[in-house]
């Protein structure tokens, strides 16, 4: 592609995990319109922060970008953990910090085969990563 002589090239990091980035995110907005009315705005403003530093992570190969993403979605668990605490009396707030940390699970089963050949492992335990966490979140969404 060329505008006035210059070449804009743009290079995605990882096409697979930016579109489970684009999918689950797109879920998360869905949920945060059919619940505004009682999700907290803070945690609603954390969530689509988190899904646009993936966006940006899995679109690029910035350094800056992945550590960025990977900062903004450690306050996240945390948010998730301070928002699960709140309904904590009710029986399937164990079932949502289990997902969490299914997720979690996911995401560093997907860092040990990074560097690795093994491409198709760490792609699917990230994206697996991006699908649980999307079910906690909607789940904490609806309850909240």
């Amino acid at each position: 592609m060329s505008m006035s002589g210059l070449k804009l090239e743009i290079v995605f990091c990882n096409s697979v995990l930016f579109k489970t980035s684009f999918f689950f995110g797109l879920i998360h907005f869905i949920a945060m319109y059919l619940y505004q009315e009682t999700v907290p705005r803070v945690y609603c403003t954390i969530l689509t922060i988190g899904i646009l530093t993936s966006l940006w992570n899995h679109g690029t190969t910035s350094e800056v970008a992945k550590w960025g993403d990977r900062l903004w979605i450690a306050l996240g668990v945390l948010n998730d953990l301070y928002h699960i605490s709140i309904f904590s009396y009710r029986p399937n707030s164990l079932i949502v910090l289990s997902v969490i940390v299914l997720a979690i699970v996911c995401y560093f089963r997907a860092k040990f085969h990074e560097g690795k050949k093994d491409f198709i492992s760490r792609d699917f335990c990230h994206a697996s990563c991006h699908m649980v966490a999307t079910a906690a979140h909607v789940t904490i969404i609806a309850i909240l």
